[in-house]
Parts: C-alpha cells; sequence; structure tokens
C-alpha cells in the first residue's frame, strides 16, 4: 500500500471507531448539540435515497459497499463520460477507451478483462436492466444532462443481480418532470473538438409529470480516426397513484464511433495520438441506432408491487475485423412484491421477483474491405466443407429468466438479510451458411446472500456480508475463438465466485461521513482475455478463456471531511491484491512455438494494486464553486506474468510438418508505470446562468486510459488525453 493510501486508511479507521463511540454515546434520534449549519456532510447519509439495492432506501442504511453520484455533481462535470462523476468512488474504475462515451467500467476487477462495452457489471437505467441477456452492456441510452444521479453497488451486495452482476451494479436513476420543472439548456465546448449541446423541458400538473429532452454530443477525437458524436432523446411522462406511480417511457439513441484501436509500446512512444494502422485502413468504425419504449409501476398492493414491461431494439452495423450489421428486438418483464409486518419487537420484510428478458435477431458478417462490406460472391448456401467462406449469416436469440427471494429481520439495532437468485441463461444461435457451427447452450446457477448489520445510530452501519456471483460469457465471447474452423469457443465456462466482506458506514460528529469495505472472494473459471495472430488470418483474433481460480483481495476506503464553512476534502483509497490461484497460461516461446507457463501468485493484468483520490471542493461564496482533485495510480502489469518490461513472440509462419519452420517477430513491451493526474473545475453562477470551466490532466502526463491485456500482438495499450480545457453553461433546469 502507498504511503498516500496508508494515510488514508489510518484516517478512516479513526474515524470508524470514533463513529461507534459517538454512536454509543448518542442513542438513535437523539438530538444533536452542533448548530445547524453544520450539519450539511453528515446529514447526507440519512437524506441521500437509493434504489440500486432493489428497494428505496436511505444510504446510510444500506448494508453493502455503494456510493451514489447526485445530479449537482454530474452537472459540474462535461457530462460525456461516466468516469468523471465516479473518480472518487474507492474499488471503481471507468476508462474511455477512445475519448468517446464508450466506456469499460471495472469494479473490483470485475468487468476489466478487455474487449468493447461493459461486461460483468449490470448496467439498469431506473432500476430497469440495460445489460442484455448474455452480460454485454453498452451506456449509449441514458442521457447524463437529466439524470437525477448514479448510484454504484460493489461487490457482494450486488449478488441479488445475477448473472450479469459478478462484480456490480450500476444504476441510472432519471430526472421525472416533477423533480426538474421548467426549461433547462446545456452548452459544452472544448478539446478537442468538443460540442455538447442538451435541452429538457419538465411539468407537473396535478397527479401528472411530462419531461422532454434532447442532445447532440460530438468528438474530434484526440486520436487520428476517433472522431465520434451521438444524438438523444427522451420522453418520460408519470401519474401519481395514491401512494404509487405509473409512468411510461421512450429514448432513442444514434450514434456513430471511429475506432481507432490499440497501439504497441514503440507507437505509444513515438506517438500517443496513433491509429493502429489496420484499423485505418479498413476504417474501423461502429455505427448504432438504439430505441427503447416501456412503462413502470411501483403501486400499493398488499405492500408494495413494482412491475415493468419494456421492449427496445438496435440497428448495428460495425465495420471492424469484419463488416457486421446486426439487428435485433428485445422484450423484458419484471415483477416485484414486497410485504412487511412485525412479530413482537421484531420487523420483517420479505421481497419476492421474478424477471424474463428476451432478444433475437439476425447478424450477418461480410469481409470488411475499406469500411464497407465485400458483398460478393453472395452470402448464400453451404460451401463445400473446408473452402474459403466470405460471409457469416446468423439468427442469435438470447433469453434469461430469473427468481429471487430475499427477506429481512429486523430487531432493534441489528438485522439479518438473507435471500437468493435463481439464473436461467440461455444461447441459441443458428448458423444459416454452416449449420456445424450453430451453437445452443444453458447456464444456471443458484446465488444465495447473507447479511447482518449492526446500526448503532441513523447514520452509522456496520455490516458482514457473504454472497455468491454468477457471470456468464458473452455471445462474442462465445462466437470467437483461435480455432478459425469451428468458430465457437465451445470451453468457455461461467464465471461463478464466494465473495464475503465487512464494511462500515457513518458519521463523525456532523462535519465527517465516511465509508470503508475489506472484501475476499474465491472465482473459479474467471474470464481472461488473449489477443492472438494467426497465421493466414489477415486480421489479430481477441478470444477469452478461463483461468482456473483466481483470488480477489482488497480494502477500500472513503472519507470525507468538513473542514471549514467553506471547504471540504475527499480522500479515496482502493487497494487491490488480486492474484491467479492456479492457471497455466499459454504462450509463444522465443523458438516462436505455443507453449505455457505457470502463473499461480501473480497478479491479474490490466488492474492497478493502489489507486488513491484527494478532492477538495471549495465554496468561497454562495455563487461559486471550485473543485480540484489528484489521483495517484500504482503500476498495472499488462500480462499473465508480471513483467515490468519485455518482448511478446509473434508467430507469424505457420508450424508445418515435416519439417517444423517457426518465424515470427519479437514485440517490446513495459508496465504501465505509475500515473499522476490532475484536475481542477470551477462553477460560477452569474445571474440565471452557470459557467463553466474544467481542465483535465493539467499537467499534461502521457498515460494510457486503459490496457488490453495479453495483447500477443503487442497491442497493449489505448492512449489517454493529454491536457483538454473545457467551457460550458447551462440555464435552468439543467445547472447544479
Amino acid at each position: 500500500m502507498t504511503r498516500r493510501g496508508a494515510c488514508a486508511v489510518a484516517a478512516l479507521v479513526v474515524a470508524a471507531a470514533a463513529a461507534t463511540a459517538t454512536a454509543r454515546a448518542q442513542p438513535p434520534g437523539a438530538p444533536s448539540t452542533t448548530p445547524a449549519r453544520d450539519t450539511g456532510v453528515a446529514r447526507g447519509l440519512a437524506t441521500v435515497v437509493t434504489t440500486a439495492t432493489r428497494d428505496a432506501r436511505t444510504l446510510a442504511a444500506v448494508p453493502g459497499a455503494m456510493g451514489v453520484a447526485d445530479s449537482t455533481l454530474l452537472r459540474r462535470t462535461r457530462g460525456t463520460a461516466l468516469g468523471e462523476a465516479l473518480r472518487a468512488m474507492p474499488g471503481v474504475q471507468v476508462s474511455s477507451l477512445y475519448g468517446s462515451e464508450d466506456v469499460r467500467i471495472s469494479i473490483r476487477g470485475a468487468g476489466s478483462r478487455g474487449g468493447f462495452g461493459v461486461r460483468g457489471i449490470a448496467l439498469l437505467l431506473d432500476g430497469v436492466p440495460l445489460t442484455e441477456p448474455d452480460g454485454q452492456g453498452r451506456l449509449d441510452l441514458p442521457e447524463l444532462a437529466i439524470a437525477r444521479q448514479v448510484e454504484v453497488v460493489r461487490g457482494a451486495s450486488s449478488a441479488l443481480y445475477g448473472g450479469a452482476a459478478g462484480g456490480g451494479v450500476v444504476n441510472v436513476v432519471s430526472a421525472s418532470g416533477r423533480d426538474a420543472p421548467g426549461v433547462g439548456a446545456r452548452f459544452v465546448f472544448g478539446d478537442p473538438g468538443l460540442r455538447k449541446l442538451d435541452a429538457a423541458w419538465g411539468t407537473a400538473a396535478g397527479a401528472w409529470d411530462v419531461l422532454v429532452q434532447a442532445g447532440a454530443t460530438a468528438n474530434d477525437g484526440y486520436r487520428r480516426w476517433s472522431q465520434g458524436r451521438v444524438e438523444r432523446a427522451t420522453l418520460r411522462v408519470g401519474r401519481r397513484l395514491a401512494d404509487g406511480r405509473v409512468a411510461f417511457d421512450a429514448s432513442v439513441a444514434d450514434l456513430a464511433q471511429r475506432i481507432p484501436g490499440a497501439l504497441t509500446l514503440a507507437e505509444w512512444t513515438r506517438d500517443r495520438d496513433a491509429t493502429e494502422p489496420v484499423n485505418l485502413a479498413n476504417r474501423f468504425e461502429r455505427r448504432e441506432r438504439r430505441w427503447r419504449i416501456g412503462v413502470r409501476g411501483d403501486i400499493p398492493l398488499r405492500g408494495r408491487l413494482d412491475a415493468w414491461a419494456f421492449a427496445s431494439g438496435r440497428d448495428n452495423e460495425q465495420a471492424i475485423f469484419q463488416f457486421i450489421r446486426q439487428i435485433q428486438q428485445r422484450g423484458q418483464l419484471g415483477v416485484r412484491h414486497t410485504s412487511a409486518g412485525a412479530v413482537g419487537g421484531t420487523r420483517w420484510r420479505l421481497t419476492l421477483g421474478a424477471d424474463a428478458d428476451r432478444a433475437a435477431g439476425p447478424q450477418t458478417n461480410w469481409v470488411n474491405r475499406s469500411g464497407a462490406p465485400l458483398l460478393t460472391p453472395p452470402c448464400v448456401g453451404d460451401p463445400v466443407a473446408g473452402t474459403f467462406v466470405p460471409c457469416v449469416r446468423q439468427d442469435a436469440t438470447l433469453s434469461a429468466a430469473s427468481a429471487s427471494a430475499q427477506g429481512e429481520l429486523v430487531r432493534g439495532e441489528w438485522t439479518l438479510t438473507l435471500g437468493s437468485r435463481w439464473d436461467d441463461v440461455r444461447f441459441d444461435i443458428a448458423n444459416r451458411i454452416r449449420p456445424s457451427q450453430s451453437i445452443a447452450r444453458r447456464f444456471t446457477q443458484a446465488s444465495p446472500k447473507a447479511a447482518l448489520a449492526w446500526r448503532p445510530a441513523p447514520t452509522t452501519t456496520w455490516w458482514a456480508s457473504v454472497a455468491r456471483g454468477f457471470e456468464v460469457p458473452t455471445a462474442v465471447e462465445l462466437a470467437t475463438s483461435p480455432d478459425t474452423l469451428r468458430g465457437f469457443n465451445d470451453q468457455l465456462r461461467p464465471s461463478s465466485q464466494w465473495q464475503a466482506e465487512l464494511g462500515w458506514r457513518g458519521a463523525v460528529g456532523t462535519r465527517v461521513v465516511g465509508e470503508a469495505a475489506a472484501f475476499a472472494a474465491d472465482v473459479r473459471d474467471d474470464f481472461v482475455s488473449r489477443t492472438v495472430v494467426i497465421p493466414g488470418v489477415p486480421q489479430p483474433r481477441a478470444y477469452f478463456e478461463n483461468a482456473t481460480r483466481t483470488r480477489r483481495t482488497g480494502l477500500e476506503a472513503a472519507l470525507t471531511a468538513r473542514v471549514a464553512p467553506t471547504l471540504a476534502a475527499t480522500a479515496a483509497q482502493t487497494w487491490s491484491s488480486f492474484t491467479f490461484a492456479a492457471f497455466a497460461s499459454p504462450v509463444t516461446g522465443a523458438d516462436f512455438r505455443p507453449g505455457t507457463v505457470d502463473v499461480a501468485g501473480r497478479r491479474l493484468p490490466g488492474i492497478p494494486a493502489s489507486r488513491t483520490v484527494l478532492q477538495l471542493d471549495w465554496t468561497p461564496r454562495p455563487a461559486v464553486h471550485v473543485t480540484a482533485w489528484q489521483e495517484w495510480t500504482s503500476r498495472t502489469f499488462v500480462e499473465n506474468a508480471n513483467a515490468a518490461s519485455g518482448v511478446v513472440f509473434v508467430r507469424t509462419g505457420a508450424l508445418v510438418a515435416p519439417p517444423l519452420v517457426p518465424a515470427g517477430v519479437a514485440v517490446p513491451f513495459d508496465a504501465v508505470p505509475p500515473l499522476a493526474l490532475t484536475h481542477v473545475a470551477l462553477s460560477w453562477r452569474l445571474g440565471g446562468a452557470t459557467v463553466h470551466v474544467m481542465g483535465d490532466n493539467l499537467l499534461g502526463a502521457r498515460w494510457s486510459s486503459a490496457i488490453n491485456p495479453n495483447a500477443t500482438n503487442g497491442r497493449f495499450y489505448l492512449p489517454g488525453a493529454g491536457r483538454t480545457v473545457t467551457l460550458g453553461m447551462s440555464l435552468g433546469t439543467l445547472q447544479p
């Protein structure tokens, strides 16, 4: 652990001990002797209401590791990437892949295995899954400009979310017309060629409320061939019903993103704005249109009934190593019922739920020729085995069903929670060109959870929990294999883990709040990525394999203190030890022949051992707010053997027998060195508007925003942006 990390953790341990002493001396509900003007920081624990735990409760009462970014924080960022708002959350790392809104989210190491999109983390929009049945998710639809808050659940507390949530949950909660009545607009311009425009109108009359939003974002990108744009629109109509609410939601998104790819160490050192040559030659790009429409209700019915029904679809074109056209239609149903009562001095609450999710549609893959599909010969027929196949045409059906139950018993200061979830995930991919390459897989698991919480005061909770997690491979991961004839990765299995957690969240007096959590997980069949060069195949191929067993242990801590009436300080520390317990990793040797190396005891690549954030929030007068923060990240290894530097041996010739004639090249690499980034943001209210000035990476550090682990072609590095400055103005309801 770094010196900065040790200081942050020590301060939090002292705060936890002081909080417990304060709680025992002051019984729940006792009035505070501190003047009301000093209670702002501590009061937040009892006033922030979260729904990501599948039921509405205050943040102080959640018996698990969790963080919330509210609308004020969200609107003080550029609003183009979720990572800007989650920087100070321990255990969470959000990486922008190309400076766009396409991000990679990692929570306690889950989701860091590479590839595109979000994996291993459940993405929700207003509590309804955005993540598809196979666990693949993207943040294309949610618009941060109208988000009321973003809730992040880490680790064991998220076990009831099932097969997509082995690592955690990110729930984007949208505002309603009742939350934000009136007109709002926001304009953001800056480096590198960023233009973001948002407008919203909300109203509430009697029982009805309406919110309409439209926005557009364009970015020239800080690398060559990295331009992107996205347009979004949202309509939300809600109606209060007695002690409940029903709502109609509709949203659309249209985006295009060029993909500059990853670089070798030599390319990154020479020009961090460079583009992977094959990506530029074949004009790699993603174009996608999404829509989503549905209703949900939260009504009293012998307790509380929460139900939803949504339909969605997407039309996706990807010019990558192949030109892919995918059309998908999706339907989702969910119901959850909560009842409560009391027996003697014990209160109880029982929640029962069920979900069904189905996504289906055709997909055709052609040869990609300079960003366009090679349409000749036509994609028909079943060619003779062993002949060249110029295209793939398949129908894919992904479905997931689940049932969950959770019970709580509350007696005095103690709460016992017991629950379990059953998941059934199915893949049915029918290849219309080569039926022998069709695949049908089914994965099931029961995921129990138990937690014991002690709440000696309204703003203090201690907890201990144990839970089982479950994560299935995505359809893309199943469909990609180093076997060029079979095509599918038949050997890939789901990942399963047991995780135990101890934690504390509380207030010390009225000026200090904090959270600390220690966890340990035993993971079987963890997912590990590998990018390989296959002789005779024109493009490198990324595929996934199961590590026999990994161990994940860590400590997460955060502390916020009101050090003066106008100044607050936050320290957040993440320390992790994610290692292989048993795994023989495939390698290409110096003779360019395949082999294996035992990596037991080595760290999982792509995940730093330590991350520290220090942040200052200064409000010299009511109209002005300044935030400055510094983040440090320890050295990050890029491959399983954890070499500080070395070479990867890339085989470029086939092994022909007899005789064996290996051939290849050696590509140098380095582990990513320790990193320090400096950021600052200013918000200044002038009349009816708020002006924003934001500066990121002010010292211009050279850094890698994300890593492709085990890229055996040496393309490990996705460069981060240099120094960027952004100006903005917000009006009306879109002000912080």
